[in-house]
């Protein structure tokens, strides 16, 4: 969170939001209110309707819960968007791996075709680490398929629709670099192992960001 006054980022100091560097205050629950009583300026209507129909609806969901005041219920609800929003498109990109010849593939020790199927085969199922990590080595790989000439129109439709959305998502799950910022570490930490523990007022912060990344 930053603060309005000077544009500093804001630390957690238990009841309020302290600038570290104009000392500005912000009380917690503000912050949950403000949340709630400009939700449906923070929320993307448009998605409601455009996005594909089991994100929109969780995305709907998750816009219901904010107005009638289920914070908890809004935060398992935004891992479930967030978890889609990086899942769905990542399964499209390893169906169409898997339809390729087996020997189209270079299975060579640092390949990224490699470290796919590595992570694919996986024992006891993908963390969201992992299907953050298949989603960025499917990018590598078809920045590097895009350079070839013998691309068939699958491919290149691929490369042309799927690809930036790859692109989109993988940029929301990593940007800001830090731990509420981060998808992956917020979720593990937060909503990990079924356990909730979380800072209502911080993680409301988060689900607005989240909303403006979708709109940019």
């Amino acid at each position: 969170m930053r603060c309005h006054i000077c544009g500093t980022e804001m630390t957690n100091a238990i009841v309020v939001w302290v600038c570290t560097n104009c000392r500005h205050t912000q009380f917690l629950d503000a912050v949950v209110d403000h949340l709630h009583d400009n939700v449906d300026e923070i929320f993307y209507h448009d998605a409601f309707d455009f996005l594909y129909p089991l994100l929109a609806h969780e995305y709907h969901v998750l816009y219901t819960f904010i107005i009638n005041k289920n914070y908890y219920g809004a935060l398992l609800e935004y891992k479930d968007v967030v978890e889609i929003l990086l899942k769905f498109p990542t399964l499209i990109a390893i169906n169409h791996f898997w339809r390729k010849r087996n020997d189209e593939y270079d299975l060579s020790e640092k390949s990224d075709e490699k470290a796919i199927m590595m992570l694919l085969s996986k024992r006891g199922g993908l963390s969201l680490g992992d299907w953050e990590a298949i989603c960025q080595k499917f990018i590598d790989l078809h920045k590097k398929a895009r350079k070839e000439s013998n691309t068939t129109q699958s491919d290149s439709d691929i490369y042309t629709y799927l690809t930036p959305l790859l692109e989109a998502v993988f940029k929301l799950y990593k940007q800001g670099q830090n731990e509420r910022k981060n998808v992956v570490t917020w979720r593990n930490e937060v909503i990990g192992h079924g356990a909730l523990q979380s800072n209502l007022e911080t993680d409301s912060v988060l689900i607005k960001e989240f909303n403006e990344r979708i709109i940019n």
